[in-house]
């Protein structure tokens, strides 16, 4: 008898960039995940097969928390693990898009959105989780204009 194959949540979390400025959209405070803590917009991939399933929930869930569109540029930045408060483990896949349209509002499971810089973000009280994110951004920007002037 084979052991059972543990399984965990994959979640998506976009960084949408729209000039100098990024989104970030602060949770709701009934939510049982980090409530009023400020995030990127997300969540969840669904349990569906198909080609581009990751691409499709970034844009998806982009557009359901925010009304915002994203361009079809989504660039892979990172992968974290952690334990939601349920106790599910959950695989987090960050991604940097560029925004293609809508001026964004809070409208599902959020308080407000913002548009911040990367100095702002970087001088913001977050969370441990999110101000890590922010640093891993910071130095992927940074790497990347690094490689275009060589």
């Amino acid at each position: 008898m084979s052991s059972p194959i543990p399984t965990h949540v994959v979640a998506v979390f976009a960084i949408v960039c729209r000039g100098e400025r990024f989104l970030l959209a602060q949770r709701s405070y009934s939510d049982d995940q980090a409530a009023g803590q400020w995030s990127f917009p997300g969540g969840k991939v669904e349990a569906v097969g198909g080609y581009d399933i990751i691409e499709d929930t970034v844009r998806r869930e982009v557009f359901e928390e925010t009304g915002i569109q994203i361009t079809d540029s989504i660039e892979y930045i990172f992968s974290q693990g952690f334990i939601r408060s349920s106790g599910h483990h959950v695989v987090g896949l960050l991604f940097l898009c560029e925004w293609k349209s809508g001026e964004g509002k809070p409208i599902e499971d959020l308080e407000q959105i913002t548009w911040k810089t990367l100095d702002e973000l970087v001088s913001m009280k977050l969370s441990l989780h999110m101000h890590d994110m922010v640093l891993r951004l910071q130095q992927h920007i940074r790497t990347a204009k690094r490689l275009a002037h060589s």
